[in-house]
């Protein structure tokens, strides 16, 4: 199998050039997507990152490859504040490409409550922490004059705190699952109803709303397969797909 360090096992392949191929469908897919972004949520889990000793090229992927070809260590937070930058000015090269017309981006970092406790927690608190100061320094260290002009504008950059909410707020057992270390539903929802009125305008809410109410129906058990009482649900609930991804734009529910 051929694979790439950077990449999901899902874009490997039998030989090199379905490797290639895959790989910059997904490319070309995800710069297509991230152009016609107004916000990009990023999601940090950890700062321990497996790099190869052979060439101390950091890897995202280890492929199910033979450990002794990787070493594992925590990075420090300059590290990680040059790789996030490094991100945010990827991401802004992008929005600058020609034909690219909405060019404004809104960068929103958020550190995972999840805890990796297999590196224990004291270790889980100092990656954790190194990811927060990143950010942070990140965050006060960027010049949105100097990055952007009027013409192709710096990106913006935000933190929310779904760490320190988990941390601070969802203290409770009831917040996490029976490992007590993945969250609750009732924990993602409470998060994500932070962030949206963080973030959200009340149209977006009342879209957010509505696709949720449709989500809902659409998820209902059927029965009867060959029923009236179906056929008549199944057309209900084409038309109100129809109408939302009219309503919505770039919604795609069918």
């Amino acid at each position: 199998m051929w694979y790439s360090w950077d990449a999901h096992g899902s874009l490997s392949g039998k030989s090199r050039e379905e490797c290639i191929a895959k790989l910059n469908a997904a490319a070309h897919a995800t710069r297509e997507f991230l152009q016609n972004a107004d916000v990009v949520f990023i999601t940090l889990g950890t700062a321990f990152v497996y790099f190869l000793k052979e060439s101390g090229i950091a890897v995202s992927n280890c492929h199910r490859q033979d450990s002794n070809m990787f070493i594992r260590k925590m990075i420090s937070v300059d590290h990680a504040t040059e790789a996030l930058k490094s991100i945010v000015q990827d991401l802004q090269k992008i929005k600058r490409q020609e034909g690219c017309e909405n060019r404004d981006l809104h960068v929103v970092f958020t550190v995972s409550p999840l805890r990796h406790m297999s590196d224990g927690a004291h270790n889980n608190t100092l990656s954790k922490a190194s990811l927060q100061l990143a950010v942070e320094k990140l965050i006060t260290g960027y010049d949105r004059h100097a990055e952007g002009t009027i013409a192709n504008p710096a990106p913006t950059i935000s933190y929310f705190p779904s760490y320190e909410i988990v941390m601070d707020e969802l203290r409770d057992y009831r917040f996490y699952d029976s490992d007590m270390i993945h969250l609750s539903k009732v924990a993602e929802e409470y998060i994500f109803e932070r962030m949206a009125e963080s973030y959200c305008d009340e149209k977006t809410l009342d879209d957010i709303k509505q696709v949720e109410k449709f989500l809902k129906s659409a998820n209902h058990r059927i029965q009867d397969a060959n029923s009236p009482a179906t056929a008549a649900f199944l057309q209900k609930m084409h038309a109100e797909a129809e109408r939302l991804e009219k309503q919505i734009e770039g919604l795609q529910l069918r």
